[in-house]
């Protein structure tokens, strides 16, 4: 058992989980043991009690105030209400009579990511912070870690008064004295260990630049669904209910359209990846470029850098290329991804011939029992080309075997599932199949508002595809009433400014 006095620091994991070691490291540094507890809401159980036990040894608590909500118990608390577990504990060390240190974090400050919550959960944690700030115990907003870890040292002070029993003044004399050597010390080495970290940063940086490559074309052509969904459900855009006129509404790409399109993929490979989507949109090109002419690359990673590029002819030439290396060695995975890519690139410089034959060889190489979720990708790709074609009947019959096999193998109310039925109510609606296509989207925002919630994502997108059925039939009473409810769950949801209120 440590005889130093223990100190817990209290921070969101999956955001603060460097700057919290880095206040570890300089508490130790000043003589106390740092304690903390990893909380990232994957946990069974009520953490409470542990909580409790953990800062009942603890002589205060520093606490990271962040951006992010984090995990929070499935009840809400009984003296506090509804808290998260990082707001737990410094409110109960305040309660026990312990020191609490807060400092804030500034929304500049390099965390480490696990800030897109839901707006509820931000809401709260804005709450918090302003009560805080309100507090007569309350730091300026730090931007950087270097500004965090003097800040900590500035408590050297109060931290020696949380001592037991009482200290000599020579004692204190030397352990300042100490403290003022090591820091020199530690001054010579800080410009080395400096360097390391951003070669470490660096390389971490371009492991996620080359993923954001490799699914950049998958995010792409998910967020081109979603915009021609969005044009399915626009009436202005639609002001003859027939078929082939929904077919080519739907297909209709402005440069606006483009450029939203653009906006989600950065959007969606942020989140996924933990980047800043406007870091990623400033990065993501050059990089592409880079690697594009890499003598070191594979056929497959240049493919995918063209693609970013834009340069699409030489996209589909390249993953070609990739097919047949990949043919070569057992992953037939790296077959089929090469493969699909053709297609989209194909697609996308208008050679819908060449891009179903890519799809139809890709399909080839799949198996709806071995990999469902993969099979139905690839059938879902070639249904969007056959749309294009103005060949909804064909279409229909892909997504109506996609559904049933889902519907088997993954379960009615799965994601995946629901979004299929979606598509096929567009196709379905595309038809003048206004009857089949209300009932099937009915079903599928039934079990969406259930699961999803209201004001999911997919929800909304399936009752802008209602919306635009009743506006098909004739119903335009009706289709406007849901299209404002659409639109201000959405602007709830995503701000007035949203580019898709523009439309």
């Amino acid at each position: 058992m440590t005889s130093r006095p223990l100190v817990f620091v209290s921070a969101v994991s999956r955001e603060l989980k460097s700057a919290r070691q880095l206040v570890a490291n300089t508490l130790t540094f000043l003589g106390h043991q740092p304690v903390w507890q990893e909380v990232f809401g994957t946990e069974s159980g009520d953490l409470r009690a542990m909580l409790r036990q953990q800062i009942d040894h603890c002589k205060g608590v520093v606490q990271l105030v962040g951006h992010c909500y984090g995990a929070e118990p499935s009840t809400p608390d009984e003296e506090f209400g509804r808290v998260s577990y990082t707001q737990y504990e410094a409110l109960y060390a305040r309660k026990c009579g312990k020191k609490v240190w807060y400092f804030f974090i500034d929304e500049h400050f390099p965390a480490d990511g696990g800030v897109n919550e839901p707006q509820e959960l931000r809401d709260l944690q804005t709450a918090y912070r302003r009560t805080l700030q309100s507090d007569t115990h309350v730091f300026h907003p730090l931007t950087s870690s270097e500004g965090l870890e003097a800040s900590v040292l500035k408590l050297r002070d109060d931290l020696t008064r949380l001592r037991r029993g009482v200290k000599q003044w020579a004692f204190a004399a030397a352990a300042l004295l100490v403290i003022t050597v090591v820091l020199g010390i530690w001054a010579l080495h800080r410009q080395e260990r400096t360097s390391q970290q951003l070669v470490a940063m660096q390389s971490k940086m371009d492991e996620l630049l080359r993923k954001a490559v490799r699914e950049f074309p998958e995010v792409e052509a998910q967020a081109a669904e979603d915009e021609a969904a969005d044009h399915a459900a626009a009436p202005t855009k639609a002001k003859v209910p027939s078929g082939n006129a929904m077919s080519r509404a739907v297909q209709i790409q402005s440069p606006e359209d483009q450029s939203e399109i653009e906006e989600r993929v950065y959007a969606d490979l942020g989140n996924k990846l933990g980047l800043d989507p406007k870091v990623l949109r400033e990065k993501l090109p050059a990089f592409a470029a880079k690697l594009k002419n890499e003598p070191n690359a594979t056929s497959q990673d240049r493919a995918d850098a063209a693609y970013v590029a834009k340069d699409y002819v030489e996209s589909e030439r390249l993953a070609l290329q990739g097919s047949d290396e990949a043919r070569k060695s057992p992953e037939l995975q790296d077959d089929i991804e090469a493969l699909k890519l053709a297609g989209f690139a194909a697609q996308k410089h208008d050679d819908n011939a060449h891009a179903m034959e890519h799809l139809r060889d890709a399909e080839k190489l799949t198996d709806r029992d071995r990999d469902p979720g993969e099979w139905a990708e690839v059938k879902c790709a070639i249904a969007d080309v056959l749309i294009e074609q103005d060949q909804h009947s064909a279409a229909e019959e892909v997504l109506r075997d996609v559904v049933s096999v889902q519907s088997r193998m993954l379960g009615a109310e799965h994601p995946d599932t629901l979004r299929s039925r979606s598509w096929l109510a567009i196709v379905l609606n595309a038809q003048g199949k206004y009857a089949e296509a209300e009932t099937e989207l009915c079903d599928v925002i039934q079990v969406e508002e259930r699961i999803l919630g209201a004001e999911n994502a997919n929800t909304l997108n399936s009752r802008d595809t209602f919306a635009n059925v009743l506006y098909g039939e004739g119903r335009h009473a009706e289709a406007e009433a849901e299209y404002r409810d659409v639109i201000k769950l959405r602007e709830k949801l995503l701000g007035p400014e949203h580019p898709r209120h523009s439309k």
